[in-house]
């Protein structure tokens, strides 16, 4: 099947998105290495590699993802779709994070209220046309004529099996849904942040429920949360039965540790906790302002609330798919001659 002009022009924005994205990388690491001796600058070295290494890989990603999408590669198409959630996510996301969280900090030089709804309008303005383009990705890589486009195409016309033999079960990728691959791969990419969270802070800090901490035990629950989305994600990617099971559960864990972490008696405090222990142990500490409005509290649990869900909804009704294939039929034994 021929590629469409909409496939085509999907490539080359993943290209220009691509291009943007090492040049920011490249001027990332100018200023890096620009300031890294000034002595008025103290510059969170942890913080910027980390985004070297996360910026460059995703435009090397975003350019093997764009050349495939020319090419018809299937796996083009499914990690075209799991940039479109990302996109959608934090692009729909931070455009109302901008206009929720505060930006004068305390005790710096405060900017007038017209020009922070400028700044606020074009960075959400951007966020918006991140998510725009994340939805038309996602609308356009599941339509049924575009999916054909980067099915594999048979080298000759298949024969139908003969009557009485077994005709040949489908490979686990073809047997697997679009959704239940994309819920995966967000699952280990989630990992990332065990990976990375060495680079930012001296001591890995997270919270538990009501719990906000440190130290040993901070870094037990983040190997072991770690270690819980790899095996579901490598389990929904093999479409074992109880990884749908367990994904869910493990969806609704987090939402609940958000919720009652953020939203009973004491959040406030338990955030501000967290940013102080946070700003303390990052390499090097900095001062940020530890305040976070309410508003901002609940628009973030709630698009945390409505993402579970959704990925929910798909692990409900994509059930039939971790269904075990069925067993091939036991071949009739033709009545042996008598002797």
């Amino acid at each position: 099947m021929k590629r469409s002009i909409q496939v085509f022009i999907a490539a080359m924005v993943q290209l220009v998105g691509s291009s943007v994205m090492l040049l920011f990388t490249l001027f990332m690491v100018y200023v890096f290495f620009s300031l890294r001796h000034h002595p008025a600058a103290k510059l969170p070295t942890g913080m910027f590699v980390f985004s070297f290494i996360l910026y460059g890989a995703l435009a090397v990603l975003g350019f093997a993802t764009a050349n495939g999408v020319l090419l018809r590669q299937a796996w083009a198409r499914i990690s075209t779709l799991v940039f479109s959630c990302l996109l959608l996510l934090t692009g729909a996301m931070m455009s109302v994070v901008l206009f929720l969280i505060p930006m004068n900090q305390p005790g710096a030089p405060s900017i007038p209220d017209h020009e922070l709804f400028v700044i606020r309008s074009v960075m959400g303005g951007f966020c918006a046309l991140l998510a725009l383009i994340g939805g038309w990705w996602l609308w356009l890589f599941t339509r049924k004529s575009v999916a054909a486009q980067f099915a594999r195409q048979p080298a000759q016309t298949p024969v139908p099996p003969e009557p009485g033999v077994q005709a040949p079960a489908l490979s686990l990728a073809a047997r697997r849904p679009v959704s239940i691959t994309i819920i995966a791969c967000l699952m280990l990419f989630g990992v990332a942040n065990l990976v990375f969270t060495p680079m930012y802070f001296k001591v890995p800090v997270t919270a538990f429920f009501v719990w906000t901490g440190s130290g040993w035990p901070a870094l037990a629950i983040m190997v072991l949360s770690a270690a819980a989305q790899v095996v579901i994600g490598i389990g929904l990617l093999r479409l074992r039965p109880w990884s749908r099971i367990a994904a869910m559960l493990w969806l609704l864990f987090g939402v609940a540790n958000s919720a009652v972490f953020f939203c009973t008696p004491g959040g406030e405090a338990r955030y501000q906790r967290m940013m102080e222990l946070m700003q303390m142990r990052m390499k090097p500490p900095v001062g940020m302002s530890p305040g976070l409005p309410v508003a901002m509290m609940l628009w973030i649990i709630v698009c945390a609330a409505l993402i579970a869900l959704v990925q929910i909804y798909f692990l409900i009704t994509r059930r039939a798919a971790f269904a075990p294939p069925e067993a091939p039929p036991v071949p009739c034994q033709s009545a042996q001659s008598t002797q």
